[in-house]
């Protein structure tokens, strides 16, 4: 029982000590501030929290709108190929070689060309 007595004393006795190690707010030590009606507007600007609120909100809006903008424009793409090829060959020439007697064959061709486009 006399220990919870001392620990209700001790508990006491530090929240009233508590009050001594309390700091002073800035405002009580300073001089009255001098605020001209320019100064107090743009303070109440920037401390108001429904402003900020709006501004977030208007931020927002204007993403979704840029993104639905870019979703609405049509994307396209165009591509294409050109190719030139001025040297024939056959393909089964390294196949052919292992036959006795074979003798590859000249294949003289003018250039082809190859041209290709979409629109995918």
């Amino acid at each position: 029982m006399k220990l919870k007595q001392r620990g209700i004393i001790i508990l006491c006795l530090l929240l009233c000590c508590a009050g001594l190690f309390a700091q002073q707010s800035p405002q009580e030590n300073s001089e009255p501030m001098i605020l001209t009606v320019d100064d107090a507007v743009s303070l109440a600007m920037e401390n108001n929290i429904q402003l900020s609120s709006t501004a977030i909100d208007l931020r927002i809006k204007k993403r979704a709108n840029d993104l639905f903008w870019n979703l609405f424009l049509p994307s396209v793409q165009v591509t294409g190929t050109v190719a030139r090829t001025n040297n024939m060959t056959n393909p089964y020439d390294a196949i052919l070689q292992v036959l006795p007697g074979y003798t590859p064959a000249d294949i003289t061709e003018p250039d082809h060309w190859t041209v290709r486009a979409g629109l995918p």
